[in-house]
């Protein structure tokens, strides 16, 4: 059995605020992402998977050169990409990874100064030198023989096998490359972001492994008669930075489960009225670089908080081959108890494949509910090691009008009245009721808890 351990984050933040970048020692980071490009389909056009990739220009943000031993040597760069959608769904914004790729071995560094002064230790290295920069096409990115399965890797700290760019399998046309559903290209109204994160053992022995991450705005528009989309590029490139932060109505909280052993989280929420005294409330989980992967997720919410439309969301993982990690799509099961709601996969001990929320990944939960927002405790269980971690969010607090509900049913009615009045005269014990028909919150039950009562029933 795994040894448990819990921590516990209580600071929210409503801002991510992004790592400093130029730490000492080696430090790969993205500089720019650029030309997202189609690169085959499966399917019939609006009913397919496309292939996409886009250029990359990754830098040297430090002061000591970055290792870049090209395959099969294990010390070099390797970057992954990903696809995210913005869009408004019934009157709140859902914000949805869509696709996501194998890694990139990289190779050759070019000692470029296209994002700082360079300082250049020879074309193709061996290291990309403080400063410098190289880059990658889309084409090169789409580059089948040259993509290794994720699963591979450790994100933390950046070690993998020499043997993880194996390709004893066939390929199709979208095989490796960022996998998207013709559907989630297609959705009107919606704005899209290419997000690069790479991964390097010197940056991460350096500790400079939190700002290896970038992402871009990004136009989509067809499928033309070919079955073809295009993407118009849209601004800049934001550094250092998760596409997450393009959800902008959200709170966005880090958390980092195991400090110094294992990698990042980001957590973000985002709570909307819906009328009728309903919230919708939206979460995603972002692993940025965690290996121990994330299983399980608990919400508590109040009792009488109804809870309606249980939704979870995840990006798919590509179909399995023989010769690398592959792992479930199986949708995570939702619990809905009296205080809480839990979705989970299987676990680790069950199935070491199944769909945890693996490093460079985003899933997505979602419910509506009475209970206006009110700050919760959550709980992150972590697929790999069995830890539990704490983290502070909004979740259904009780609903408007039960404040004086001292018997709990969900219902301000004649009988709180009896019940309150047993307990001011001494003759209900139960120490729920007592608890509760302490209205005034001064830990007594007397007199005044009756000013309070009778607002509540005038409110009501």
């Amino acid at each position: 059995m795994p040894t448990i351990r819990r921590i516990t984050l209580l600071g929210v933040v409503a801002v991510f605020v992004s790592p400093a970048i130029a730490g000492p020692g080696p430090d790969i980071a993205v500089c720019d992402i650029q030309s997202l490009t189609q690169y085959g389909r499966v399917g019939e056009t609006g009913a397919g998977v496309v292939g996409l990739a886009f250029g990359t220009t990754h830098y040297n943000a430090g002061d000591a050169g970055v290792e870049f031993a090209s395959l099969p040597g294990t010390q070099h760069p390797v970057m992954t990409q990903n696809l995210y959608r913005r869009a408004v769904v019934e009157g709140h914004t859902r914000f949805e990874q869509i696709g996501q790729s194998w890694v990139f071995n990289s190779y050759c560094p070019l000692q470029q100064s296209a994002c700082a002064a360079c300082q250049p230790d020879g074309i193709c290295g061996p290291t990309l030198g403080a400063g410098c920069s190289t880059p990658h096409s889309a084409a090169n990115h789409a580059g089948q023989a040259n993509l290794s399965a994720r699963g591979f890797v450790n994100p933390f700290t950046g070690s993998f096998p020499a043997n993880l760019n194996s390709h004893a399998h066939a390929h199709d046309a979208v095989s490796h490359r960022i996998q998207v559903r013709d559907a989630d290209l297609m959705m009107p109204a919606a704005d899209y972001y290419m997000e690069s994160i790479v991964v390097a053992p010197d940056d991460a022995a350096a500790g400079n492994h939190l700002n290896n991450v970038a992402y871009r705005p990004v136009g989509v528009s067809g499928p033309n008669a070919s079955g073809v989309f295009s993407f118009p590029g849209l601004g800049g490139t934001i550094q250092d930075t998760p596409a997450l932060a393009a959800w902008d109505g959200a709170t966005r909280i880090a958390l980092d489960p195991s400090p110094g052993v294992d990698g990042r989280l980001i957590i973000a929420y985002e709570v909307t009225p819906i009328g009728g005294g309903l919230h919708h409330y939206e979460y995603a989980i972002f692993n940025q670089n965690n290996d121990a992967a994330v299983g399980a997720l608990t919400i508590p919410v109040d009792p009488c908080a109804a809870v309606t439309n249980t939704d979870f969301h995840a990006v798919a993982n590509h179909p399995p081959v023989p010769d690398a990690p592959s792992y479930s799509n199986e949708p995570w099961a939702v619990d809905v108890s009296a205080s809480a709601i839990t979705w989970a996969t299987q676990t680790f001990a069950e199935n070491q494949n199944a769909n945890a929320i693996r490093w460079g990944t985003m899933y997505n939960f979602r419910f509506d509910a009475a209970g206006p927002p009110t700050l919760v405790t959550a709980t992150i269980g972590m697929f790999k090691t069995g830890a539990l971690a704490d983290v502070a969010i909004m979740a259904p607090g009780r609903p408007a009008g039960l404040a004086a509900d001292i018997n709990a049913d969900c219902n301000f009615d004649a009988a709180d009245t009896a019940i309150l009045v047993d307990v001011l005269i001494g003759i209900d014990t139960d120490p729920g009721h007592v608890d509760r028909a302490d209205l005034d919150a001064n830990g007594l039950n007397d007199a005044r808890d009756i000013p309070v009562f009778v607002a509540e029933w005038l409110a009501d």
